[in-house]
């Protein structure tokens, strides 16, 4: 899974465990629907792994009783994204399809607390992936309208949920990339900015998404590289390199980020013509991956 989707797909296996799951009617498949989930997010996991956990999740969740829709919608979303990452785009883009109407569905009936919490991330979540499957095989146009969908149903989120933060950066990510594959490369800044200030927003609650802010740094640093706008990018290069070096006084694994983050603002920073700070960089970035043996 790609990290931001890992993370959302936390958030939503928390909620799983620890919302209302009492008195479902058949509690072994239940507990062996959970555990699926839960092991989704192994990185170890081949692609063709995770498919196959997902498929079994599928099809035991299928047959969990009444008011546990929502762990079918989470299987059937897990399900596409697996495929997707397999490369099985045609399949995956059929399970993305029925995720979003049976998103559709759920969205129109008397919900329990426990889905009226998951829904909305798991409706970004399964037009993201919808998105993502159209872009692979050439829809642009139909992929940008589902991500398009995720953000709106991302807006409608309390700005008050940290959890709910994230959502709404996949949504705009998944945006973003559709319309920079589709070459409408300046509409593409906008939600990466937008990423941005809600990863700020996030920081402020807890620095423990400071990682998560560099992420919407760098992308919004593509975004404007992309459309030759370099010394826009300056700005934001220079920020996520100084979170890098903020993380590294915790960490010493993020070095690597460091290096990768100087490595982006040098190029920046020549491309903008401004090659004293871009040299400056660049050695900087030299020695960090000298040292970690690179």
């Amino acid at each position: 899974m790609k990290p931001l989707f890992s993370k959302l797909f936390e958030s939503l296996c928390l909620i799983l465990l620890t919302v209302g799951l009492i008195g479902c009617g058949n509690q072994s498949k239940l507990d062996k629907v959970l555990n699926l989930l839960q092991n989704l997010g192994d990185s170890k996991l081949s692609a063709e792994e995770t498919v196959e956990m997902a498929q079994k999740a599928v099809k035991l969740s299928r047959q969990l009783p009444e008011g546990q829709e929502g762990l079918y919608l989470t299987s059937l979303v897990s399900l596409a994204n697996g495929l997707a990452e397999a490369g099985r785009i045609s399949e995956a883009t059929e399970t993305a399809t029925e995720a979003v109407e049976y998103s559709r569905q759920l969205s129109e009936i008397s919900m329990s607390p426990m889905l009226q919490l998951m829904l909305p991330m798991l409706q970004i979540s399964a037009h993201g992936v919808l998105a993502t499957c159209l872009g692979e095989a050439g829809r642009a146009e139909e992929a940008i309208e589902a991500a398009n969908e995720a953000v709106k149903i991302s807006r409608q989120l309390s700005s008050h949920d940290i959890s709910n933060g994230v959502s709404k950066i996949m949504a705009l990510q998944f945006l973003g990339t559709q319309l920079s594959k589709a070459g409408r490369s300046v509409e593409a800044i906008k939600p990466a900015k937008e990423a941005v200030v809600v990863s700020r927003k996030m920081v402020q609650e807890d620095a423990v998404w400071l990682e998560q802010l560099a992420g919407a740094l760098k992308t919004l640093v593509e975004r404007l590289c992309n459309v030759g706008r370099h010394a826009e990018a300056i700005r934001p290069a220079k920020e996520m390199v100084e979170i890098y070096r903020e993380l590294v006084q915790e960490d010493d694994d993020r070095l690597s980020s460091l290096a990768d983050a100087l490595e982006t603002l040098a190029e920046t920073c020549r491309e903008a013509g401004r090659l004293t700070e871009s040299f400056k960089s660049a050695k900087e970035a030299e020695d960090l991956n000298r040292k970690l043996g690179k």
